[in-house]
Protein backbone atom coordinates (compact mmCIF):
# COMPACT_ATOMS: atom_id res chain seq x y z
CA UNK A 1 0.00 0.00 0.00
CA UNK A 2 0.92 3.29 -0.56
CA UNK A 3 0.78 6.27 2.28
CA UNK A 4 -0.10 9.84 0.40
CA UNK A 5 0.35 12.42 2.77
CA UNK A 6 -2.15 15.37 1.83
CA UNK A 7 0.05 18.25 2.38
CA UNK A 8 -2.92 20.51 0.38
CA UNK A 9 -3.82 21.79 3.97
CA UNK A 10 -7.62 20.74 3.37
CA UNK A 11 -7.87 22.87 0.33
CA UNK A 12 -8.75 21.67 -2.96
CA UNK A 13 -5.37 21.10 -5.15
CA UNK A 14 -5.50 19.99 -8.91
CA UNK A 15 -2.41 18.62 -8.23
CA UNK A 16 -3.35 16.45 -4.85
CA UNK A 17 -6.46 15.26 -7.19
CA UNK A 18 -4.62 14.21 -10.04
CA UNK A 19 -2.30 12.44 -8.01
CA UNK A 20 -5.20 10.09 -6.19
CA UNK A 21 -6.38 9.56 -9.79
CA UNK A 22 -2.80 8.24 -11.42
CA UNK A 23 -2.99 5.79 -8.27
CA UNK A 24 -6.78 4.70 -8.82
CA UNK A 25 -6.22 4.48 -12.89
CA UNK A 26 -3.34 1.87 -12.12
CA UNK A 27 -5.01 0.44 -9.09
CA UNK A 28 -2.45 1.16 -6.63
CA UNK A 29 -3.72 0.61 -3.14
CA UNK A 30 -3.44 4.08 -1.10
CA UNK A 31 -4.68 5.53 1.70
CA UNK A 32 -4.45 9.49 2.47
CA UNK A 33 -2.86 11.02 6.10
CA UNK A 34 -4.28 14.60 6.89
CA UNK A 35 -3.23 13.71 11.19
CA UNK A 36 -0.47 12.47 12.82
CA UNK A 37 -2.81 9.72 14.86
CA UNK A 38 -3.95 8.19 11.35
CA UNK A 39 -0.09 8.39 10.24
CA UNK A 40 0.97 6.67 13.57
CA UNK A 41 -1.67 3.84 12.88
CA UNK A 42 -1.32 3.60 9.14
CA UNK A 43 3.00 2.77 9.83
CA UNK A 44 1.98 0.43 12.73
CA UNK A 45 -1.01 -1.26 11.49
CA UNK A 46 -0.67 -1.64 7.54
CA UNK A 47 1.93 -3.03 5.16
CA UNK A 48 3.42 0.32 3.89
CA UNK A 49 5.26 -0.14 0.68
CA UNK A 50 5.72 3.34 -0.08
CA UNK A 51 4.96 6.82 1.00
CA UNK A 52 4.17 10.18 -1.50
CA UNK A 53 4.70 13.50 0.17
CA UNK A 54 2.21 15.44 -1.64
CA UNK A 55 2.62 18.59 -3.47
CA UNK A 56 0.53 22.00 -1.88
CA UNK A 57 -0.68 25.45 -2.25
CA UNK A 58 1.67 26.37 0.78
CA UNK A 59 5.44 26.65 0.73
CA UNK A 60 7.77 25.45 3.36
CA UNK A 61 8.30 28.79 5.29
CA UNK A 62 4.49 28.51 6.05
CA UNK A 63 4.28 24.99 6.89
CA UNK A 64 2.22 24.18 10.08
CA UNK A 65 3.64 22.14 13.10
CA UNK A 66 1.21 19.51 12.09
CA UNK A 67 2.32 19.11 8.29
CA UNK A 68 6.25 19.06 9.61
CA UNK A 69 5.67 16.30 11.54
CA UNK A 70 3.77 14.30 8.78
CA UNK A 71 6.40 14.66 6.61
CA UNK A 72 9.12 14.51 9.39
CA UNK A 73 7.45 11.05 10.26
CA UNK A 74 7.17 9.74 6.93
CA UNK A 75 10.81 10.29 6.41
CA UNK A 76 12.10 8.49 9.49
CA UNK A 77 9.08 5.47 8.63
CA UNK A 78 12.24 3.50 6.73
CA UNK A 79 9.87 3.27 3.68
CA UNK A 80 10.59 4.57 0.16
CA UNK A 81 9.61 8.14 0.22
CA UNK A 82 8.62 10.27 -2.92
CA UNK A 83 7.93 14.01 -2.25
CA UNK A 84 6.32 15.75 -5.23
CA UNK A 85 7.13 19.55 -5.69
CA UNK A 86 6.83 20.92 -1.67
CA UNK A 87 7.39 17.17 -0.48
CA UNK A 88 10.62 17.57 -2.71
CA UNK A 89 11.27 20.73 -1.20
CA UNK A 90 10.51 19.37 2.63
CA UNK A 91 13.01 16.51 1.76
CA UNK A 92 15.77 18.94 0.32
CA UNK A 93 15.28 21.57 3.67
CA UNK A 94 15.25 18.54 6.10
CA UNK A 95 18.85 17.06 4.84
CA UNK A 96 20.00 20.12 5.33
CA UNK A 97 19.83 21.95 1.50
CA UNK A 98 18.30 25.05 0.80
CA UNK A 99 15.18 26.42 -1.06
CA UNK A 100 15.09 30.28 -2.83
CA UNK A 101 12.09 31.76 -3.45
CA UNK A 102 12.19 32.44 -7.44
CA UNK A 103 11.33 36.30 -9.01
CA UNK A 104 7.85 34.94 -10.29
CA UNK A 105 5.82 31.60 -9.81
CA UNK A 106 6.47 29.12 -11.61
CA UNK A 107 3.07 27.28 -13.79
CA UNK A 108 3.91 25.61 -17.33
CA UNK A 109 5.68 22.95 -19.23
CA UNK A 110 9.49 22.71 -18.93
CA UNK A 111 12.05 20.87 -20.59
CA UNK A 112 14.11 18.46 -18.15
CA UNK A 113 17.72 17.25 -18.57
CA UNK A 114 19.47 14.41 -17.33
CA UNK A 115 17.64 11.50 -16.31
CA UNK A 116 14.55 12.50 -18.13
CA UNK A 117 16.67 14.09 -21.35
CA UNK A 118 14.24 15.89 -23.40
CA UNK A 119 11.25 15.01 -21.20
CA UNK A 120 8.73 18.05 -20.80
CA UNK A 121 7.00 18.46 -17.12
CA UNK A 122 4.25 20.92 -15.41
CA UNK A 123 5.67 23.25 -12.98
CA UNK A 124 4.02 24.64 -10.40
CA UNK A 125 6.17 26.05 -7.86
CA UNK A 126 7.00 29.90 -6.42
CA UNK A 127 10.51 28.33 -4.28
CA UNK A 128 13.15 26.43 -6.47
CA UNK A 129 16.06 24.23 -4.66
CA UNK A 130 19.07 26.19 -4.28
CA UNK A 131 21.39 23.69 -3.26
CA UNK A 132 20.79 19.88 -2.36
CA UNK A 133 22.35 18.18 0.83
CA UNK A 134 25.62 16.98 0.69
CA UNK A 135 24.18 13.20 1.25
CA UNK A 136 21.12 13.56 -2.43
CA UNK A 137 22.38 13.26 -5.62
CA UNK A 138 21.38 15.28 -8.49
CA UNK A 139 19.15 13.24 -11.36
CA UNK A 140 17.88 15.64 -13.71
CA UNK A 141 17.66 19.91 -14.46
CA UNK A 142 15.23 22.47 -15.79
CA UNK A 143 15.72 26.38 -16.04
CA UNK A 144 13.55 28.18 -13.97
CA UNK A 145 13.36 32.07 -13.91
CA UNK A 146 16.75 31.76 -16.34
CA UNK A 147 18.30 29.84 -13.52
CA UNK A 148 19.49 25.91 -14.10
CA UNK A 149 17.84 24.16 -10.75
CA UNK A 150 17.88 20.74 -9.74
CA UNK A 151 14.41 19.19 -9.76
CA UNK A 152 14.88 15.45 -9.28
CA UNK A 153 17.43 14.27 -6.82
CA UNK A 154 17.83 11.09 -4.70
CA UNK A 155 19.49 10.55 -1.57
CA UNK A 156 22.57 8.05 -1.94
CA UNK A 157 21.76 5.39 0.65
CA UNK A 158 18.12 5.63 1.39
CA UNK A 159 15.31 5.06 -0.69
CA UNK A 160 13.87 9.06 -0.77
CA UNK A 161 13.34 10.91 -3.83
CA UNK A 162 12.65 14.01 -4.63
CA UNK A 163 10.48 15.54 -7.50
CA UNK A 164 10.43 19.81 -8.09
CA UNK A 165 7.82 19.05 -10.81
CA UNK A 166 4.45 16.94 -10.93
CA UNK A 167 4.52 13.80 -13.17
CA UNK A 168 0.97 13.72 -12.24
CA UNK A 169 -0.12 16.28 -14.42
CA UNK A 170 0.18 14.05 -17.83
CA UNK A 171 0.00 10.97 -19.11
CA UNK A 172 2.94 12.43 -20.97
CA UNK A 173 4.92 11.47 -17.79
CA UNK A 174 2.76 9.25 -15.91
CA UNK A 175 5.81 6.72 -16.63
CA UNK A 176 8.12 8.53 -14.41
CA UNK A 177 5.86 7.97 -11.77
CA UNK A 178 5.19 4.42 -12.71
CA UNK A 179 9.23 3.89 -12.83
CA UNK A 180 9.28 5.24 -9.27
CA UNK A 181 6.57 3.27 -7.63
CA UNK A 182 7.38 0.16 -9.75
CA UNK A 183 9.48 -1.09 -7.92
CA UNK A 184 7.81 -0.77 -4.52
CA UNK A 185 4.06 -0.59 -4.95
CA UNK A 186 1.76 -3.63 -5.31
CA UNK A 187 -1.32 -3.89 -7.46
CA UNK A 188 -4.57 -4.12 -5.68
CA UNK A 189 -5.65 -7.96 -6.89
Amino acid sequence: MIIVVDNTRGSQNTYYNLLIMYLKSRKLAHRTVRDVAKMKDVLRNSKVDQIILSGSTAHIPEMDEMHAILNEMALRSGKPVLGICFGAQFICTYFGGTIERMSKMVCDWRCLNGTHENVKARFCARYRIDTIPTCMMSLSTSKLCGTNTIVHFRHMSSPITGLLFHPEYDKCTHHILDKLLGITTRRKE
